[in-house]
């Protein structure tokens, strides 16, 4: 891969991306309160459009809109890796070569000045492991950011 290897990630769960679980000690459907308890106190919270936004160094966790579970958990730190190595930085072949072909893939697009520009790219594996890849003039189009839902492929790409 582009900051690591291709290959069996260690036994070090606390950087470990668990499809449709959760990333390191942080849990899909844990209590917020847990999360605390387990994370610490986060470095910043913010109300969102549905729900809340917990950061924690290296991971971001998505609670509800009552605030009580998490609902989401992403990351944008290359520390963080599947067992088969890949994360973010990884590039899309690296991805693939690991895990097989995603159950949805898609490209991410915006309108410029009335051009449809391609922006970045998403992978999704079940059950909701996402690498989104948010391209940028003259750089890699590697892995920016890995999020895992509990809610599906589909759920995801329904937006």
């Amino acid at each position: 891969g582009a900051l690591a290897p291709v290959g069996v990630f260690g036994a070090d769960n606390d950087k470990l991306i668990d499809p449709g679980r959760g990333i390191g000690p942080a849990r899909i459907g844990m209590s917020v309160a847990a999360a605390l308890a387990a994370l610490g106190r986060p470095d910043a919270k913010y109300h969102v459009v549905d729900g809340y936004l917990y950061i924690f160094g290296g991971l971001q966790l998505f609670a509800t809109d009552d605030g009580s579970r998490v609902a989401r958990i992403e990351t944008e730190s290359a520390d963080y890796r599947t067992r088969q190595g890949v994360g973010v930085g990884s590039m899309e072949s690296d991805i693939t070569a690991a895990l097989g072909t995603p159950a949805r893939a898609e490209d991410i697009k915006t309108r410029n000045d009335n051009l449809l520009m391609t922006i970045g790219r998403r992978l999704c594996y079940e059950p909701g492991l996402v690498f989104i890849a948010e391209y940028t003039p003259r750089q890699p189009r590697a892995t920016t950011r890995v999020a895992v839902r509990a809610d599906g492929c589909a759920a995801i790409f329904a937006k």
